[in-house]
């Protein structure tokens, strides 16, 4: 009785040697896109990396080396046709929400993937929202009838049709503004991509802001007593402390780093920012990432 050995995929070691080079080109300078940006744009490469070990690579030799062929010619095409995240969003949906009179506010952001920047809209703007969803936005607005002037707003993606897959054009992006005028409670949540999130000039009360993968920028409120929550499961997370403001931060990574500076001080379980105790504001910080690291400046 004759015996078919079954043959070790490819995916594997490509993966390796993969991440290896554009670890070298990077940290050579060659490379500036973030890797978070490369998985939100081909992740569809890996379905098909997958679909090409089963059907080719685990049957022969020669399979294995048209996978190895197939994958690299397809990252190679693939890679030329992607540019860095835009500075604003070229078409899309515009946005605009106004305030009507809302004295507070809930804000709900679920970009699924893509580059999403925050940011405060500037000091007598009538609008809680202002910017654009590339592509279109699921726009839900509800004025509580049981607190009067409260206002809770939610931003969905449309669905899968939303991703942009290799194509030329912009990626999916968000450029939004937030009005800074009243309290506002923000949920943000991204599946994969890059964020870019700017509390400083907005009256936040509590912020969170989840990245499943991907690289997450935020320079923290103002507001005293403020509460941030960030979560992430693979990733960069980077927190900037605006002058003035007293941080008390706490930090979990599974596998990686907190790297904070070096006169920060900790209490308990907690690290503490310098002046602390004598800072015009204190808000409170929690951060939890599965895999990456954390860089506080």
């Amino acid at each position: 009785m004759s015996q078919t050995r079954s043959r070790s995929g490819v995916l594997g070691p490509l993966l390796l040697i993969g991440l290896g080079i554009y670890f070298l080109f990077h940290n050579m300078g060659w490379v500036h896109i973030s890797l978070w940006q490369l998985a939100a744009r081909l992740w569809p490469v890996l379905l098909i990396a997958a679909g090409l070990d089963l059907a080719l690579a685990r049957r022969s030799a020669w399979g294995a080396l048209l996978t190895v062929v197939l994958v690299t010619a397809l990252v190679a095409g693939s890679l030329m046709l992607i540019g860095s995240p835009p500075s604003s969003p070229i078409a899309g949906q515009a946005v605009e929400i106004p305030l009507e009179g809302a004295e507070e506010a809930t804000v709900y952001l679920r970009p699924e993937v893509g580059w999403v920047r925050l940011v405060g809209l500037t000091a007598g703007t009538r609008d809680l929202i202002e910017g654009r969803c590339h592509p279109p936005c699921a726009i839900e607005i509800e004025r509580s009838a049981l607190e009067v002037g409260r206002l809770e707003v939610r931003l969905d993606s449309r669905g899968w049709e939303s991703l942009s897959i290799l194509g030329s054009g912009p990626g999916p992006s968000w450029d939004l503004g937030l009005s800074g005028a009243i309290p506002v409670e923000l949920s943000l949540e991204l599946g994969t991509g890059r964020l870019e999130v700017d509390l400083r000039q907005l009256n936040i009360h509590q912020a969170e802001v989840h990245n499943g993968l991907g690289q997450t920028t935020i320079w923290l409120p103002s507001a005293d007593g403020a509460r941030l929550q960030v979560d992430g499961g693979i990733g960069d997370i980077r927190l900037r402390i605006p002058e003035g403001v007293g941080v008390r931060l706490r930090a979990d990574t599974g596998i990686g780093t907190v790297d904070l500076p070096a006169d920060f001080e900790a209490r308990d379980e907690v690290f503490v920012s310098p002046g602390y105790d004598a800072a015009r504001s204190h808000i409170e910080v929690s951060v939890d990432l599965g895999i990456g690291a954390v860089r506080v400046r």
